[in-house]
């Protein structure tokens, strides 16, 4: 889709249309012999975009029929009665009345097979009926109104007052160029020269879930679909499409928060030293950098990181159980590694080479002292307790001779 086609709504057929505006159009009049003098003056098949003319008139939907009258001037015809227009065309002069049942603006468009893209905009072109009830007819239509050109000959005054208040409290401003046209004023980001402002809103605009959303505009660069996306008329609505779109899409671990729950959870489980043995030349990398270093290139280098996510929780079950002394008392050579080292070293290697730790080893060592040792050491051991006990009974004696000695200097 063109993002400058617009679908143009005429509501009262132009007679002398010298070309058709780009976009298709949907021609509305109350006079079907007006539509049908139009069809034969315009060859519409040689229009690139679609024409459709309907029968009707616009104004808002109550259960009363609206008096419709007709003049000399047909460009006249409409809900007012002649005494309106007798300051203004003095020669004009009525022909008949007829009764008509109107139809809101929103109803024709429901029903055209010309609204098919929800973000077209509309430009709306006003010859016939009363301008004020078919902006209140245009329902959630409103919004998309990207100008209103007022071609009627003239409008009562009290109308002329009513429609630029009306159209003033749609959101349209009076156009610089043209008194009869009122334009949408929209925030155009190439007319910005905030650049920090234009990053901000692309922080909040995410490029492709928009893709994924309008596949229609997959082609468009990445500034006209931010600019599309500001001229919608419920970009909240959008906002929440595209948010519920990115929960479901894979992201790229630069563009995740070093505070997002993602990380965090990787933090918990993420086996640090063992992708470090695996990658030294990483070693320098913080821990945060090393999870960002792994899913940006790790994964596609074909590391495996399940046996050291596995180890990292076997690790902390045994730092309460491993016999540290004894494994550094078979391996001398490691007797510089401190405990958490150690334990990985014997994961890795110990348990595959000479090293046995097993519990038999450890209940055999605990018994391998000879017997006469053990009886030497419980005698070594019953002498250091008579020793303390006497040396205890020692130093109770001299406390309360120290006491006493005070308590006669005090009394002297």
């Amino acid at each position: 889709m063109n993002p400058g086609i617009s679908l143009n709504v005429f509501v009262g057929s132009p007679q002398l249309l010298r070309r058709f505006p780009d976009g298709p159009c949907l021609i509305i009049d109350a006079d079907q012999q007006r539509l049908d003098q139009f069809r034969l003056q315009h060859s519409l098949e040689q229009h690139r975009f679609a024409v459709e003319l309907t029968q009707g008139v616009v104004a808002t939907e109550n259960a009363e029929d609206l008096l419709w009258h007709r003049f000399t001037d047909a460009r006249f015809n409409g809900p007012w009665p002649l005494s309106e227009w007798v300051d203004l065309a003095p020669n004009l002069s009525e022909i008949d009345q007829c009764l008509l049942r109107p139809r809101p603006l929103a109803s024709f468009l429901d029903q055209s097979g010309l609204v098919g893209d929800q973000a077209m905009k509309i430009q709306l072109w006003l010859r016939q009926g009363n301008p004020i009830e078919l902006l209140e007819s245009a329902g959630p239509y409103l919004q998309r109104l990207e100008s209103i050109l007022l071609r009627y000959p003239a409008l009562p005054p009290e109308q002329q007052i009513a429609l630029e208040d009306a159209l003033s409290q749609a959101g349209l401003v009076l156009s610089e160029f043209d008194d009869n046209a009122w334009i949408r004023q929209r925030l155009k980001l190439s007319e910005l020269h905030q650049p920090a402002f234009v990053n901000a809103l692309r922080t909040l605009f995410d490029v492709s879930a928009y893709r994924q959303l309008r596949p229609d505009l997959s082609e468009w660069s990445d500034l006209d679909l931010l600019q599309h996306w500001l001229d919608q008329v419920d970009s909240v609505s959008s906002a929440e499409s595209m948010r519920i779109i990115r929960q479901t899409m894979p992201r790229q671990i630069d563009q995740i928060a070093d505070d997002d729950v993602v990380i965090k959870a990787l933090s918990s489980l993420f086996p640090y030293s063992f992708y470090r043995s695996l990658r030294p030349d990483l070693a320098q990398l913080t821990d945060l950098e090393l999870i960002r270093h792994y899913c940006r290139d790790g994964r596609n280098e074909g590391v495996e990181l399940a046996e050291g996510v596995l180890m990292n929780h076997v690790l902390e079950a045994l730092t309460t159980v491993f016999p540290y002394a004894m494994c550094r008392q078979q391996c001398p050579d490691l007797v510089d590694l401190d405990d958490r080292s150690l334990i990985e070293h014997y994961c890795r290697s110990g348990m595959h080479q000479t090293v046995d730790l097993s519990e038999q080893v450890v209940v055999q060592q605990a018994q391998s002292f000879p017997a006469s040792e053990h009886e030497q050491l419980r005698v070594r051991v019953k002498e250091l307790e008579h020793l303390l006990a006497a040396s205890t009974a020692r130093i109770s004696e001299l406390q309360q001779t120290l006491q006493a000695s005070l308590s006669e200097s005090v009394g002297e």
